[in-house]
């Protein structure tokens, strides 16, 4: 994975394991493996960030699972947990979400993917959560859609996945039109990109041709990402001045 983000000049990149990997491997083996690849990452350049997250489906002992992985057999470079899969209610989590809470970790759920699931992106807010996968279904209820862009709180967009979902069809506006005309803040991720055949890069020009967005809107996107990324501030720093670099640089061809 580190070699196929380098090559597509990802500098930074968010992980997700989840609780049938920690089952499978052990949580302490799993640490150790995480922490191997996080400093190999950083060597061609890519800094690492994890997630331990438990699907839905699973139940609440998953969830303890997970979180109590998360909590005492941890790598280093573990900033998060979310939930995925059935996203069905998650009020059932909030032992799980409080525990993660109080050791630091940030939540970051998916919530709200499909059509009449909005009222779990208000549950997922409630707990806490920084940034929200998908969230599709608020891009037709306005409702929803004002508390998103109220609270400021990131969306992760994934348009090749919610498309092969059903999450965006092709027949609507795209989400993501509807979050950036109404100030939703959002960041362009390429979700589960083995499974669904994708690259980052992949991912931007497919929201360029679908949306019509320019490049000074990609590269608003990509400012925003690095904003919501669980990143430190001084590798946040570099990011957003390597995207400015990269912007001015492409300016001055355009004008030459």
């Amino acid at each position: 994975m580190v070699d196929a983000w380098a090559g597509d000049h990802v500098v930074h990149a968010e992980v997700r394991a989840g609780h049938a990997t920690l089952a499978r491997i052990g949580a302490r083996q799993l640490a150790a493996v995480l922490d191997h690849a996080a400093a190999d990452a950083a060597v061609q350049g890519v800094s690492l960030a994890w997630t331990y997250e438990f699907d839905g489906a699973a139940g609440v002992d998953a969830a303890c699972h997970v979180v109590g992985a998360a909590l005492h057999e941890l790598p280093q470079a573990l900033r998060a947990v979310g939930l995925s899969g059935d996203e069905s209610g998650p009020e059932r989590y909030e032992r799980q979400f409080r525990q993660a809470a109080s050791a630091g970790l940030t939540l970051v759920p998916h919530a709200g993917t499909f059509p009449g699931t909005a009222n779990q992106l208000d549950v997922a807010l409630h707990h806490g959560a920084v940034r929200i996968g998908h969230a599709t279904s608020a891009a037709w209820e306005p409702d929803a859609l004002r508390r998103l862009a109220d609270c400021q709180v990131t969306v992760e967009v994934s348009p090749t996945s919610e498309a092969l979902i059903g999450a965006a069809p092709g027949s609507r506006r795209h989400p993501l039109e509807v979050f950036l005309a109404v100030g939703v803040p959002v960041a362009v991720c390429a979700d589960d990109p083995a499974l669904f055949c994708t690259t980052l890069t992949n991912e931007y020009l497919v929201a360029a041709e679908r949306c019509g967005l320019s490049a000074e809107t990609l590269r608003a996107l990509a400012r925003g990402a690095a904003r919501a990324a669980l990143l430190d501030d001084s590798r946040r720093t570099h990011i957003l001045d390597e995207i400015e670099r990269l912007g001015v640089s492409e300016n001055s061809e355009q004008a030459e």
